[in-house]
């Protein structure tokens, strides 16, 4: 398990005086970097070896927002390996009460960054990061947000990739995906300024690099918001789901 103290920043804030949801998810990243940073397997440790974390899915759970100012909790856990995938547990605390905000669960994989295909997990890819625990207990039972024809979705928008969309592996980074899904659906009238997600999940499918063209298209199914991120040419990005 690792945790860290951070505090709500007006600059986080939104138009309605809520945490911006690419903020939120910030803090979330953020728990598994500064892990890597304090345990040795930093983004430099792992450039040196040829490999990187890629994400695969994720499932994130919003349950309230913390406010302006607030002194928060946010901490990750490994907790399983499947085959080619690693599971981490994430969560945002109030510092006082240890009420969670929010919890997730997402499945990972290694991939050799020379061959770009993703490696088999061994236990010591996961030692340096200490004891695995599954300490939220969220059940993910799919790494799959499957969207049929039957979802009919519509295209709403599109947003070329600037550069400060990109991570350290040259792609887009993967919470960028949710912030512009969540932006297109507001920006497109399907959704009022006033919703904020209850629950996010999301596939990976491939990344998207600098000057790719994001084709957003979405639909409402059983209250339920569907979103695909295509390129223009028709690859598939993500796939993601959104409650409120």
């Amino acid at each position: 398990m690792y945790q860290y103290e951070s505090r709500i920043r007006y600059s986080e804030l939104d138009e309605n005086g809520r945490i911006r949801l690419l903020a939120l998810l910030n803090y979330l990243q953020d728990a598994s970097t500064f892990h890597g940073v304090d345990c040795g397997m930093t983004t430099g440790h792992f450039r040196e070896i040829h490999r990187a974390w890629f994400i695969s899915y994720w499932d994130i759970r919003i349950d309230a927002l913390p406010v302006d100012g607030e002194r928060i909790l946010v901490g990750t856990s490994p907790h399983d390996l499947k085959g080619v995938f690693a599971y981490r547990n994430f969560w945002l605390q109030d510092k006082e009460t240890e009420k969670y905000f929010v919890k997730a669960d997402s499945a990972w994989f290694l991939v050799n960054t020379d061959t770009m295909l993703p490696q088999k997990l061994v236990p010591g890819d996961l030692a340096p990061y200490g004891e695995q625990a599954d300490l939220l207990q969220l059940g993910l039972k799919t790494r799959k947000v499957v969207i049929g024809k039957e979802a009919g979705l519509a295209f709403i928008g599109e947003k070329t990739v600037s550069r400060e969309m990109l991570d350290t592996n040259h792609h887009v980074n993967n919470i960028r995906y949710i912030s512009a899904a969540y932006d297109m659906l507001v920006d497109s009238g399907m959704i009022g300024t006033e919703r904020y997600p209850s629950r996010i999940r999301a596939e990976y499918k491939h990344a998207a690099a600098l000057g790719d063209i994001m084709e957003i298209s979405a639909a409402e199914l059983d209250g339920n918001y569907l979103v695909s991120i295509l390129s223009a040419e028709g690859r598939e990005f993500c796939h993601l789901e959104f409650s409120f």
